[in-house]
């Protein structure tokens, strides 16, 4: 998913997060996710590699539970639900 300044995606093969820079602002940008299995686990998947470049974090989810993975743009929160 995607907003005017960040790209980011999970990858479920290795549970895989990734968060690209669209904007040459100097300001890093993170891939912000939840689990929806009733746990509290959630995180950040920061970078602040600059414009066109992707960061990722390497994580270890619970197969067959739902994550919310997205990115904040203007105080809003554009999200993508997939399960793992």
């Amino acid at each position: 998913m995607s907003t005017p300044n960040t790209t980011a995606c999970y990858q479920a093969a290795g549970d895989i997060l990734y968060v690209k820079d669209l904007k040459a602002d100097n300001q890093g940008v993170s891939n912000d996710w939840k689990l929806s299995n009733g746990s509290s686990r959630w995180g950040q998947c920061g970078s602040t590699l600059g414009a066109g470049k992707w960061g990722y974090c390497d994580k270890d989810f619970p197969e067959g539970v739902k994550i919310q993975f997205g990115a904040y743009y203007n105080s809003v929160y554009y999200s993508k639900t997939v399960t793992t």
